[in-house]
């Protein structure tokens, strides 16, 4: 709050300065218009300073986490730790409209290749990687969805920790079950994560 009160105040100084400078005290448009600009950068200044806040916020959120992810296990369990991210409010999540997601998984040791997904849906969605539709299986009431690693490149890939971007479209309202099955070097995983679609 003190910055915007010393950033007013230096404005005001730069108005009157400019005012008497350019001769405003004989021409009071000149000092209003000033003013007015002295004004709207206050303003932008404090518009972008709250967007910057908001990033930075974001961003800690992501690294929390990240950090809840990559935390080692205690019972020594071998498994991928998986995680569904959306990248928008929930407010957006509405039929016909693309949801840009990740994938972001940590492996509990160093693996060979990235590994390979498979969603399993409770519905039938559209599923695009890299802006092409992937193909779908039905098997037991389930729609499956192979996104093999060879397929699509991650984001971010190290050899234990993989983001991966994917957008879903859902064609039908109610709710979506999604389990994304993780697998590489004979280790297997599988997380679940439910949508509620308007």
């Amino acid at each position: 709050m003190l910055w915007i009160v010393i950033e007013v105040i230096v404005s005001l100084i730069l108005a009157v300065a400019g005012a008497l400078l350019g001769d405003g005290y004989k021409d009071p448009m000149y000092t209003y218009w000033l003013c007015v600009i002295m004004l709207y950068s206050i303003i932008m200044g404090v518009l972008l300073k709250k967007v910057d806040s908001q990033e930075n916020e974001i961003k800690i959120l992501k690294d929390k986490l990240s950090a809840l992810m990559i935390t080692k296990r205690t019972n020594g369990e071998q498994t991928f730790d998986i995680a569904i991210y959306p990248k928008c409010s929930d407010s957006l999540f509405q039929t016909n409209r693309s949801i840009p997601m990740e994938i972001i998984i940590n492996a509990p040791y160093p693996c060979n290749k990235a590994p390979d997904i498979k969603l399993v849906s409770n519905k039938q969605m559209i599923v695009k990687v890299n802006r092409n539709t992937v193909s779908f299986n039905k098997f037991a009431d389930n729609y499956e969805y192979f996104l093999p690693s060879d397929g699509y490149s991650a984001i971010y890939r190290s050899n234990t920790f993989f983001k991966y971007e994917l957008e879903l479209t859902f064609n039908t309202p109610g709710e979506y079950t999604i389990k994304p099955f993780v697998g590489t070097d004979g280790l297997n995983s599988m997380v679940q994560q439910t949508f509620n679609i308007r």
